[in-house]
């Protein structure tokens, strides 16, 4: 009969039975027990899967992008300038890219559901825009 966190979000989803998918200013995992801030400073969340046991999604922290599963952690680094499902809502394929600006390159990675590495790519700018299709 205690409340489990200040009255201070905006929205709170559920994200699994300890944490909590919450917004301030931007969006946060949160630990309902503990009250810690898992990860902070989310600016946006693209959901891939949203089912009560299983949920996947693309999240956007500062300048990177990143993919979260409820159960599994972190399914690839929030460490990507994009990254879009080119596969399936419930077969993911990854496409990922690194934009080094200081060599103008764009590399390339493609992973599979689980975030295993399948494929490495390196491309210059005009090279890069005849493959990349931003998704909308």
């Amino acid at each position: 009969n205690r409340p489990l966190s200040k009255f201070e979000f905006k929205e709170v989803r559920y994200w699994n039975d300890t944490t909590a998918l919450v917004k301030k200013d931007n969006w946060m995992l949160y630990e309902i027990k503990t009250g810690l801030v898992l990860l902070d400073r989310i600016k946006d969340i693209k959901m891939i899967r949203d089912d009560p046991g299983d949920k996947l999604a693309i999240v956007y922290q500062d300048a990177n992008h990143g993919v979260l599963h409820n159960q599994k952690g972190v399914i690839i680094p929030i460490s990507y300038s994009d990254l879009v499902n080119v596969g399936s809502r419930r077969d993911p394929l990854y496409f990922t890219e690194k934009h080094v600006e200081e060599a103008s390159l764009f590399v390339v990675i493609y992973y599979d559901a689980d975030g295993q590495f399948l494929r490495k790519e390196i491309y210059d700018p005009e090279e890069y825009d005849n493959i990349y299709c931003p998704s909308y």
